[in-house]
């Protein structure tokens, strides 16, 4: 969704091959979600775990992060960033910060 999109009712256009599709939607400024291995929503969430200047390696059931290693969250919806989406990545911090929980125990955000 483009950053000058704004919040509220629009309209969406599709077009493939000549033909356009129209739909009203609703856009909200933050609707946060983590992506799952399956992709379908459910089960584990695609992690990567941080060994430093050794590298990185996907999270899984045998390559666990250890507590206080760090570990990026694939996701979406945080909203807009600010900068031009033309040139990505879109640099900028999100605002408001996310909060992450895990095992019931809030996780610093970097």
């Amino acid at each position: 969704m483009p950053n000058t999109a704004g919040v509220g009712n629009a309209e969406l256009a599709l077009t493939y091959n000549g033909a356009t599709v129209t739909a009203q939607i609703k856009t909200v400024q933050h609707a946060p979600g983590i992506f799952t291995l399956n992709a379908y929503g459910s089960g584990p969430a695609v992690a990567v775990n941080s060994y430093g200047a050794s590298g990185t390696k996907p999270n899984a059931l045998l390559e666990s992060a250890t507590p206080g290693q760090t570990i990026a969250l694939l996701g979406t919806g945080l909203g807009g960033a600010n900068g031009n989406e033309a040139l990505r990545p879109v640099p900028g911090a999100f605002s408001p910060v996310p909060e992450v929980w895990i095992g019931g125990k809030q996780a610093r955000v970097i």
